[in-house]
């Protein structure tokens, strides 16, 4: 195992790290300070080359230009707080609004736009890095301050685990963090190509504005059943995209979705702690936006499919739904884990 550094760009004054972990089969992943963020998985291919199976940006700076959030670590919440309103023991408070009415991925100042410090560790088993933030009432708006931790751990079976983790909590607040990595495991354009499985028979009713209603719906006999693995071209077609809250049992043990490219056979399986699994389909291209993967061009719609473990969205205003309230002195852990099966890597695994 093996890791590098390099400081890569200044951004507003704020020094963007980037940190590579390296195994023996030769897999590279990339990470940011910037949002603690994981940039790039490059896999290495049986023509010398590397696929990156990941969207992300060359420069740090492109990741504060636009919205897509790729691969950066969400919170204090993911996913969006209707009319950004959240009742707590204390009373009631009003959270940023940026989508609309709402508060989505933790308001302007969310996780994803702040610089984490760092520090790294090696074994013979894995390499990781630790990013650390204070997050802070006066900053993001959300209620108390809190000390998060994000954790990407690189195995030598080619595993990748992110560990989310709050303490250090001032007064009762919210957690429900998770990593927004778009994946496409192919050398096309989009994730069409791609069949998708997702442990689920529901999915959340929602409104014009994506806002969970509290009802959830069965998935049977429509295009959002993918309890048998589904190729994605006519679904994304019937739905015009995913951008879709799925609950899952809460077990780390099993996987909640597996994402495989038709032609390469190479597949990621995604394993969580929590009940609820956003897809999103990278339905809205945005204008003078390029991957690292495919820099030479524009970005296009249905690129790649975020897989976003979670408990489930606006669950404080639906109970039913989760818990992702934090007491005062209250420590709380998340953990998502992608394992990954590649017939295209040089040194097949």
């Amino acid at each position: 195992m093996e890791l590098k550094t390099s400081l890569i760009e200044i951004v507003d004054e704020m020094e963007v790290f980037q940190i590579q972990l390296i195994n023996e089969n030769g897999i590279r992943a990339h990470f940011l300070t910037l949002g603690a963020t994981w940039q790039a998985y490059l896999v290495p291919q049986a023509d010398g080359s590397y696929k990156n199976i990941v969207l992300g940006h060359k420069k740090p700076s492109e990741y504060l230009a636009n919205g897509i959030c790729a691969g950066q670590s969400i919170g204090r919440v993911a996913g969006r707080i209707s009319s950004g309103r959240i009742v707590l023991t204390d009373g009631l408070y009003q959270l940023p609004q940026n989508s609309y009415n709402n508060c989505i991925h933790g308001g302007p100042q969310g996780f994803h736009k702040q610089n984490w410090s760092y520090h790294t560790n090696v074994s013979d088993s894995y390499a990781e890095v630790i990013f650390t933030y204070q997050a802070r009432a006066e900053r993001d708006g959300f209620p108390g301050d809190m000390r998060v931790t994000a954790t990407y751990r690189l195995a030598k079976d080619n595993s990748l685990t992110v560990s989310y983790v709050a303490d250090q909590v001032t007064q009762e607040t919210l957690f429900n963090p998770t990593c927004h990595v778009y994946f496409n495991l192919s050398s096309q354009e989009t994730i069409e190509n791609h069949s998708l499985f997702i442990a689920s028979q529901q999915i959340l009713e929602t409104n014009n504005e994506r806002n969970p209603s509290g009802q959830i719906l069965p998935v049977k006999d429509s295009p959002y059943d993918f309890s048998i693995p589904t190729r994605l071209e006519i679904p994304l077609k019937q739905t015009t995209g995913l951008d879709d809250a799925f609950v899952v049992k809460d077990d780390i043990t099993q996987p909640i979705a597996i994402l495989t490219d038709l032609e390469s056979q190479d597949q990621v399986s995604l394993f969580s702690d929590r009940n609820g699994l956003v897809a999103y389909s990278f339905n809205y291209p945005e204008e003078g936006v390029s991957f690292e993967r495919s820099w030479q061009r524009k970005n296009v719609k249905h690129e790649g499919l975020a897989l976003e473990a979670q408990t489930l969205p606006d669950a404080i205003n639906h109970k039913h739904l989760g818990n992702i309230r934090l007491s005062k002195g209250q420590k709380k852990a998340y953990s998502i884990s992608y394992q990954f099966h590649f017939p295209s890597m040089k040194s097949k695994f």
